[in-house]
């Protein structure tokens, strides 16, 4: 565990806040699923601050993720962007006056996490051969009428009144 991730309720009063920025590793994210890594370097900017009865933390993050393209396999990379999360915990709750938000700060970056990725930004170069194994969308049905039931709502209701 990173000092980075610690405020101290000590370090605040009700009249200032505390600066977030900092530059983790992205050790924090580890999970269990093998297809899904964080690499590289995660950034943190924000603030933490005291109400009466709670400890309100605005962060946002930028870290790097790592998975298998849907299409062919390949290593797929996409920032994943938090950007002005609220992590709020009662005073009440904080034991020994110190709270760890990494846990909420790894929660809220997971949330982030497409459940999929391309390679190439979306655009990989294997879709091209998967494409005649995948169904077509049925032709439109442009020449079909459709029903709207409120279409003249508005007139009808003029005319009641």
């Amino acid at each position: 565990m990173s000092n980075v991730f610690l405020i101290r309720l000590a370090d605040l009063d009700q009249d200032s806040s505390l600066k977030i920025d900092h530059t983790v590793p992205s050790d924090f994210l580890k999970t269990f699923d093998n297809q899904l890594d964080f690499e590289g370097l995660v950034k943190l900017f924000g603030k933490a601050y005291l109400t009466d009865d709670h400890l309100i933390i605005k962060i946002s993050a930028k870290a790097s993720t790592k998975m298998d393209c849907s299409v062919c396999n390949g290593p797929a990379i996409k920032e994943i962007s938090l950007e002005d999360h609220y992590i709020t915990k009662p005073l009440a709750e904080i034991i020994d006056q110190v709270f760890d938000f990494s846990e909420e700060l790894r929660q809220a970056l997971l949330l982030e996490t497409p459940p999929f990725l391309e390679c190439e930004g979306g655009k990989c170069p294997q879709r091209s051969e998967i494409e005649k194994y995948s169904k077509k969308q049925a032709s439109s049905k442009q020449n079909e009428e459709v029903y709207f039931p409120f279409e003249n709502l508005d007139h009808q209701l003029n005319n009641e009144g």
